[in-house]
């Protein structure tokens, strides 16, 4: 999967956008953002997923997945006590 963005701007709520964006992931590549609570990570995901757009370019061969730090914290801990 790729997720390509270039120069996107996107309405989020409230009258505040996400302004300007770009960003190219590759496919098989695995990324993070770690930000301070209400920093725009979701927004961010949404972005790369369904958030409308207002303006530049969003194309993407499918879905991007979102994990939650929880989550993450979750499969890493399990990951401790795997066995291969």
């Amino acid at each position: 999967m790729e997720i390509y963005l270039d120069r996107v701007t996107a309405s989020i709520t409230d009258g505040k956008n996400l302004a300007d964006i770009s960003l190219k992931i590759g496919t098989n590549q695995q990324w993070s953002v770690i930000r301070a609570n209400g920093s725009g990570k979701s927004s961010l995901a949404r972005l790369c997923n369904d958030l409308p757009v207002i303006s530049g370019t969003r194309s993407m061969a499918q879905r991007a997945e979102y994990v939650s730090f929880a989550k993450l914290g979750e499969v890493l801990e399990a990951e401790k006590y795997h066995d291969d």
